[in-house]
């Protein structure tokens, strides 16, 4: 779990990592993935900080919506969209 005494050092960084800053106005002026990350965070009371990653099908193409539904049912995951979190605002 991510807390504010989290360090670098505390995650493995295999591939490339490429650091995000997230807009100080958060969803309400950018809906992104960073934002989307970063008002989970807040939402469930844990550090301004989140780690994410973007999907890929077997075809080295990105995961969409309807592939992202999929995986998400096959494996009984919850799936929201970012339009879900700034609707909650």
């Amino acid at each position: 779990m991510m807390t504010k005494k989290t360090k670098k050092e505390d995650f493995r960084s295999p591939g490339h990592v490429f650091t995000l800053i997230g807009d100080k106005e958060g969803l309400m002026r950018r809906q992104g993935h960073t934002e989307g990350s970063l008002e989970l965070m807040r939402k469930s009371g844990l550090a301004d900080g989140a780690i994410i990653c973007e999907i890929m099908n077997a075809d080295g193409s990105m995961a969409r919506y309807d592939n992202l539904k999929q995986i998400a049912e096959k494996h009984k995951m919850e799936l929201i969209k970012i339009s879900d979190l700034v609707e909650q605002k």
